[in-house]
């Protein structure tokens, strides 16, 4: 059994014999000889679905339903019964939440648009090194599609554009440099 006077040791305490059983070992282990977690009704604090964490997702989402509709923090703070610190935590963190999911939903659509973009890719690779004009020009347009896709891929490059001259063909100012982007100068 456990050596619950001394709990530093509890766990060395267990001899692996036949008597000691796997819940014994379980139990040294997890307490250590403290005594157990306080429960409500039989479910620990820390349980998804315990009374306290079902009124705290409940609150973040009529919170978060009031700030939809536009209320303020100091209105919804009243109507919830909590303090305005509390809703801006509240409103912030599941903001958070769902910009969160939005990237990462982004990034997948992302991800699946260039297995795609590598697909066709691959599929017209031979009759573009063949000199299909065809091929290469999809070759082309699926690499510009996916410089779409990856950051940094699209250079800007820089193109200058003379000023006006006048009745002689003098030039009338100083030229001007624009920079676009790879995408603006093809479009």
């Amino acid at each position: 059994m456990p050596d619950v006077e001394n709990p530093d040791n509890a766990v060395d305490t267990v001899q692996p014999t036949a008597t000691a059983t796997v819940q014994d070992v379980a139990n040294a282990v997890a307490n250590r000889g403290l005594p157990p977690a306080p429960t409500v009704n039989g479910i620990h604090p820390n349980n998804p679905m315990s009374p306290r964490r079902i009124t705290a997702a409940e609150r973040r989402r009529q919170a978060m339903e009031y700030k939809v509709l536009g209320a303020s923090l100091s209105q919804i703070a009243a109507k919830l019964g909590i303090t305005k610190q509390r809703v801006h935590t509240i409103v912030a963190q599941e903001l958070k939440k769902e910009s969160e999911q939005t990237r990462l939903a982004a990034e997948q659509y992302r991800q699946l648009e260039l297995n795609q973009l590598e697909k066709m890719e691959f599929g017209i690779m031979q009759q573009a090194s063949t000199g299909d004009v065809f091929a290469i020009d999809r070759m082309i347009k699926i690499h510009q599609q996916r410089a779409t896709l990856i950051p940094g891929l699209s250079v800007p490059q820089k193109h200058e554009v003379g000023g006006m001259s006048d009745d002689e063909g003098n030039p009338a100012g100083v030229p001007i440099q624009i920079v676009l982007s790879q995408d603006e100068a093809q479009a």
